[in-house]
Protein backbone atom coordinates (compact mmCIF):
# COMPACT_ATOMS: atom_id res chain seq x y z
CA UNK A 1 0.00 0.00 0.00
CA UNK A 2 1.46 3.18 -0.40
CA UNK A 3 1.46 6.58 1.06
CA UNK A 4 1.00 10.18 -0.30
CA UNK A 5 3.44 11.29 2.56
CA UNK A 6 6.91 12.44 0.77
CA UNK A 7 10.18 12.22 2.07
CA UNK A 8 12.34 15.05 3.34
CA UNK A 9 14.55 14.95 0.57
CA UNK A 10 11.71 15.19 -2.18
CA UNK A 11 10.71 18.05 -0.22
CA UNK A 12 14.33 19.85 -0.31
CA UNK A 13 14.03 19.23 -4.01
CA UNK A 14 10.50 20.69 -4.83
CA UNK A 15 11.29 24.11 -2.53
CA UNK A 16 15.05 24.45 -4.21
CA UNK A 17 12.68 23.73 -7.62
CA UNK A 18 10.47 26.30 -6.95
CA UNK A 19 13.66 28.93 -5.88
CA UNK A 20 14.80 28.55 -8.88
CA UNK A 21 11.82 29.15 -10.87
CA UNK A 22 11.53 32.72 -8.96
CA UNK A 23 15.22 33.84 -9.69
CA UNK A 24 14.78 32.79 -13.19
CA UNK A 25 11.28 34.68 -13.62
CA UNK A 26 13.15 37.75 -11.59
CA UNK A 27 15.56 37.94 -14.45
CA UNK A 28 13.21 37.67 -17.30
CA UNK A 29 10.74 40.25 -16.12
CA UNK A 30 13.76 42.41 -15.02
CA UNK A 31 14.75 42.09 -19.25
CA UNK A 32 11.80 43.05 -20.21
CA UNK A 33 11.35 46.17 -18.14
CA UNK A 34 14.87 46.90 -19.24
CA UNK A 35 13.95 46.30 -23.24
CA UNK A 36 10.96 48.37 -23.19
CA UNK A 37 13.44 51.16 -21.29
CA UNK A 38 15.96 51.35 -23.87
CA UNK A 39 12.89 51.13 -26.61
CA UNK A 40 11.49 54.39 -25.61
CA UNK A 41 15.46 56.57 -25.38
CA UNK A 42 15.79 54.65 -28.93
CA UNK A 43 12.17 56.14 -29.47
CA UNK A 44 12.57 58.99 -28.25
CA UNK A 45 15.76 59.93 -30.51
CA UNK A 46 14.26 59.17 -33.33
CA UNK A 47 11.42 61.46 -32.63
CA UNK A 48 14.05 64.17 -32.15
CA UNK A 49 16.01 63.46 -35.68
CA UNK A 50 12.24 63.79 -37.52
CA UNK A 51 12.01 66.74 -35.97
CA UNK A 52 15.38 68.26 -36.79
CA UNK A 53 14.33 67.25 -40.27
CA UNK A 54 11.47 69.34 -40.07
CA UNK A 55 12.59 71.90 -38.50
CA UNK A 56 15.48 72.42 -40.86
CA UNK A 57 12.72 71.91 -44.22
CA UNK A 58 11.00 75.09 -42.76
CA UNK A 59 14.40 76.85 -42.79
CA UNK A 60 14.89 75.89 -46.19
CA UNK A 61 11.60 76.67 -47.27
CA UNK A 62 12.13 80.03 -45.55
CA UNK A 63 8.99 79.98 -43.48
CA UNK A 64 11.72 79.73 -40.35
CA UNK A 65 13.97 81.81 -39.78
CA UNK A 66 17.71 80.45 -38.88
CA UNK A 67 17.31 82.26 -35.40
CA UNK A 68 13.78 80.97 -34.61
CA UNK A 69 15.32 77.39 -35.81
CA UNK A 70 18.12 77.31 -33.07
CA UNK A 71 15.65 78.46 -30.27
CA UNK A 72 12.94 75.58 -31.06
CA UNK A 73 15.72 73.03 -30.89
CA UNK A 74 17.22 74.25 -27.14
CA UNK A 75 13.57 74.67 -26.46
CA UNK A 76 13.13 70.84 -27.57
CA UNK A 77 16.33 69.83 -25.79
CA UNK A 78 15.09 70.87 -22.04
CA UNK A 79 11.74 69.77 -22.87
CA UNK A 80 12.90 66.46 -23.04
CA UNK A 81 15.60 66.22 -20.74
CA UNK A 82 13.29 65.14 -17.93
CA UNK A 83 12.08 62.13 -20.56
CA UNK A 84 16.26 61.17 -21.26
CA UNK A 85 17.03 61.20 -17.44
CA UNK A 86 14.46 58.87 -16.55
CA UNK A 87 15.28 56.87 -19.55
CA UNK A 88 18.81 57.04 -18.64
CA UNK A 89 18.12 55.80 -15.19
CA UNK A 90 16.09 52.89 -16.39
CA UNK A 91 18.97 52.08 -18.51
CA UNK A 92 21.62 52.24 -15.48
CA UNK A 93 19.39 50.24 -13.41
CA UNK A 94 19.33 47.13 -16.42
CA UNK A 95 21.05 44.11 -15.79
CA UNK A 96 24.05 44.67 -17.91
CA UNK A 97 25.44 48.14 -19.15
CA UNK A 98 27.46 47.01 -21.51
CA UNK A 99 24.10 47.59 -24.17
CA UNK A 100 23.61 51.22 -23.04
CA UNK A 101 23.52 53.94 -25.65
CA UNK A 102 26.35 56.50 -25.51
CA UNK A 103 24.42 60.18 -25.00
CA UNK A 104 23.57 62.16 -27.58
CA UNK A 105 26.02 65.38 -28.36
CA UNK A 106 24.22 68.38 -26.72
CA UNK A 107 23.65 71.38 -29.63
CA UNK A 108 25.49 74.26 -28.30
CA UNK A 109 23.88 76.94 -26.34
CA UNK A 110 23.13 80.16 -27.33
Amino acid sequence: MSTLAITNTEFTIAIVGMGFTLVLLGVIFRFVKWDEARKAALNLEAEREQTHREIAAHVAAGALSTDDAERLIHAMWEADDASIDKARRALASAPTAAATAPAPARPPAV
